[in-house]
């Protein structure tokens, strides 16, 4: 559903109904005006056509431009009838864009308007995402400083909002061949998650077009309805806002943004416009780590144990993982870690192996082991900057958009999607992702990071994955609970060679 002030409907509400018409969705408008249809009308003869039985939920609200000409007539209406969709048993994502003031700088609101938008229709909104002058309207407060700009964030976590997105927070300069182009970076925050977005380089003459505000709320409520969680939305929001802004083209006065079809499997994502994000400020470098010899890695056994390293590359295995497991009935002691983490380099030394230790990268350091593989929560605690400066590669895990973007500050040395079929290896939250999906990943970072896939994958899903392009598939069970271990290994590295 979109509700704005628009009427008629202006540029900006046309291209909310072409991205929505695009991605194959049904959508519901409400113009909050004087002059249309009373706004309770419109709410009702919605909420009578999602009774039919046809009728799919309601999956998402974009609530963008709201005009108080009198008291606060117009966001009352609209907060009852969201108020009222709820209580039918609708449970839409709600985006608020809180537009308060025109460019000129006028206001939008009546003061009793700006109060109920306040006290009432924000505590409904799962994401609301203001600018900094926004945010200084909405809160009263100054937003001149990191500091200043958390705590005006934190005071809207603590009227109701569920979460922030503060666009256009941190601008960087950068120089390139002479010519100046910028960066501009979004900030994300909930009571249990903070991270920056970081934006794309663009010419001055393209920052701040018109119309990027309610483009981004709109992608995000586009993509809430495609299922999607908040913070895919928001990866997925940003990349078409960028790819808009990049094919934007001058017009007499400023640029106006191009919104092209978009695919509604995979959105036309593309690298170059992909955020990259980090849960530490802008200002903080990512650590530089070594490239991998090889986009292809081929296959990649992941084993528990000392003597499956040595078995498996005597068959001919050049990349391969120990994962220690340290959360079992009786896991092993730290000098045994040590120990055998000391006995896989040891095993793999002078033979050109590309051995990753999971998760114990202190150790993996210690012992100069090639490589580490960190899941996304152990980025959080591992030092980065120690593992690139012992010169050891790092390979992440992904499952999502968000993670993939989070692995993309991160620059690691390959990036790890799963699971692409149901494991029984380990308890796993996300749903296997098929092999459609490697071919949206390859097609998105192929050519740029050396990719593996993981997750339930054996000799027969190995063949169906190889003509995605993937460089590697990753396995446990397949190799080491196979009857014959070295048949099934020669078999996946003959079919990996074809």
């Amino acid at each position: 559903m979109l509700i704005d002030c628009a009427d008629p409907p202006d540029a900006d509400l046309h291209t909310d109904w072409r991205l929505a018409e695009s991605l194959g969705l049904q959508t519901y408008t409400v113009l909050a005006a004087y002059s249309a249809t009373p706004i309770a009308e419109q709410f009702q003869q919605i909420r009578q056509s999602l009774c039919t039985n046809d009728a799919l939920p309601l999956a998402a609200i974009k609530v963008g431009r709201l005009v108080d000409e009198v008291d606060d007539q117009v966001v009352t209406a609209v907060y009852d009838g969201i108020v009222a969709l709820q209580e039918q048993g609708q449970r839409p994502r709600i985006i608020i864009d809180p537009i308060l003031v025109t460019d000129s700088g006028e206001r939008l609101l009546t003061p009793q308007g700006e109060q109920v938008l306040r006290s009432k229709l924000l505590p409904l909104a799962d994401v609301v995402t203001p600018d900094l002058n926004e945010l200084a309207l909405l809160t009263k407060l100054t937003t001149a400083d990191s500091d200043s700009i958390n705590c005006a964030v934190k005071q809207l976590i603590a009227s109701g909002v569920t979460s922030v997105l503060l666009r256009n927070t941190h601008l960087t300069a950068h120089q390139v061949n002479g010519d100046v182009s910028h960066e501009y970076n979004d900030y994300f925050f909930s009571e249990n998650l903070h991270f920056w977005l970081m934006g794309k380089h663009y010419p001055p003459e393209q920052i701040n077009i018109p119309g990027t505000g309610s483009l981004f709320a709109t992608a995000i409520a586009c993509a809430s309805a495609q299922g999607y969680s908040v913070t895919d939305a928001i990866i997925l929001a940003k990349t078409l806002v960028n790819r808009s802004v990049r094919q934007s083209h001058p017009t007499q006065e400023t640029y106006q943004l191009c919104v092209a079809e978009t695919n509604p499997d995979d959105w036309g994502v593309d690298y170059q416009d992909f955020p990259k994000l980090t849960p530490h400020s802008p200002e903080i470098s990512p650590p530089v780590l070594p490239r991998c010899d090889t986009l292809t890695l081929g296959i990649y056994p992941v084993v528990d144990s000392v003597e499956w390293i040595e078995k498996l590359i005597n068959c001919g295995i050049q990349t391969i993982q120990l994962r220690l497991k340290t959360d079992i009935e009786h896991p092993p002691t730290p000098a045994e870690l040590d120990g055998q983490i000391q006995a896989a380099v040891t095993v793999c030394k002078g033979r050109n192996i590309r051995l990753f230790i999971n998760d114990h990268w202190q150790l993996a350091i210690k012992h100069r082991a090639y490589g580490i593989h960190l899941g996304q929560e152990d980025l959080h605690d591992a030092d980065l900057q120690a593992i690139a400066a012992a010169g050891c590669h790092l390979g992440v895990s992904t499952h999502s958009y968000t993670e993939v973007a989070r692995a993309l500050w991160v620059n690691p040395s390959y990036i790890a999607l799963g699971p692409i079929y149901a494991t029984t290896s380990k308890q796993m939250p996300w749903i296997p992702q098929g092999v459609a999906a490697v071919e949206r990943w390859t097609a998105l970072l192929g050519g740029k990071y050396p990719l593996v896939a993981i997750g339930g994958i054996d000799l027969a899903r190995a063949t169906a994955l190889k003509p995605t392009g993937i460089g590697s598939v990753a396995m446990i069970s397949a190799i080491t609970q196979a009857a014959d271990y070295r048949q099934a290994t020669q078999e996946l590295l003959e079919l990996w060679q074809q």
